[in-house]
């Protein structure tokens, strides 16, 4: 009986070590593939590539609004977009805390600011934290992505709930550089016309507007840490809300309070607040990819104006 239960011991320890040994293999490739679009800006973070003066940082809108390249044309300082579609600021701010752990300081940061800051997150691309799930992740976004402690220590079984995650990893463990997902240092701008079907879903779901939700006191302490963080370590943090089209921000009500709240708040720290809603663009459709996204051409005009309202700030 003991020979039994020994071997039956061995038999566990080798099938779990094999079990570590396939997940590592299929993480290294997963990190390298297109299985999600966010896996070039993640490994960027973790191998150091990121050498930017000017970090951007938000949502989507962050993502597809703020151009590097318009930032390094216009400043001459290397810029990157650290923007996760869909993030809530709680997300965010453990992705900078990561970018910090394996990049330099940046000298600016540029945050996209709007009424959905600081509240939940929307529909978020858990398959981005697949391979990286052993960085703390689950105890910063309990909540907030699909994956708990059972993910985390269970080999293997994290891959459950991602199907062709495994089989994507193990094809693209011998890569030896990350799958180009589009975008240029961390920015992807849309292309093309102005897609009604977004307005049209929220108007169904929202005929008569929806109104605007004031952060939980524990959001906006949050906010304010990060405010004095950036101030500690010498960061310039600049807010910037970003446009929005004229027929959508008339449908979200008690806008003002959420407007006014970041008005006070760089005031109270000296910081610079740039509001770029009521810009011509935004009652243009034809800038726009949806009510929530400038397409190229709006991008394109909207960097120009922006870039030329911080030199006096960003030197």
């Amino acid at each position: 009986m003991g020979v039994f239960f020994k071997k039956l011991a061995a038999f566990f320890v080798i099938s779990l070590l094999l079990a570590f040994a396939w997940q590592w293999v299929i993480d290294s490739g997963l990190r390298k593939s297109a299985y999600s679009e966010n896996y070039k800006e993640w490994y960027d973070i973790y191998n150091g590539n990121i050498k930017a003066d000017i970090i951007f940082q938000g949502s989507s809108r962050a993502r597809a609004h703020f151009s590097p390249y318009a930032f390094e044309n216009a400043f001459k300082l290397d810029a990157y977009n650290l923007g996760i579609n869909a993030s809530s600021f709680s997300m965010q701010q453990y992705r900078f805390k990561e970018f910090l752990k394996y990049n330099k300081k940046p000298r600016y940061l540029i945050q996209a600011v709007d009424h959905l800051l600081l509240g939940s997150p929307g529909y978020v691309d858990n398959a981005q934290f697949i391979p990286y799930l052993n960085k703390g992740v689950i105890n910063e976004l309990q909540g907030q992505i699909i994956y708990g402690y059972t993910d985390l220590y269970l080999p293997l079984y994290k891959y459950h709930s991602s199907p062709g995650a495994a089989a994507t990893g193990i094809h693209n463990f011998l890569n030896k550089s990350v799958a180009d997902n589009g975008t240029y240092r961390g920015f992807m701008s849309y292309q093309g016309e102005y897609d009604p079907a977004a307005m049209n879903a929220f108007l169904h779901k929202y005929p008569h507007g929806t109104d605007t939700a004031l952060p939980t006191a524990a959001e906006y302490q949050n906010f304010v840490d990060f405010i004095q963080y950036c101030k500690k370590e010498n960061i310039t943090l600049i807010l910037v809300w970003t446009p929005t089209l004229n027929r959508y921000q008339n449908l979200v009500h008690k806008r003002e309070a959420v407007t006014n709240m970041y008005k006070a708040l760089a005031k109270k720290y000296r910081l610079s607040y740039l509001d770029y809603s009521k810009l011509p663009i935004c009652n243009d459709s034809t800038m726009f990819h949806d009510y929530f996204h400038l397409n190229n051409t709006g991008v394109e005009i909207f960097n120009k104006q922006l870039t030329e309202d911080l030199k006096s700030i960003i030197r």
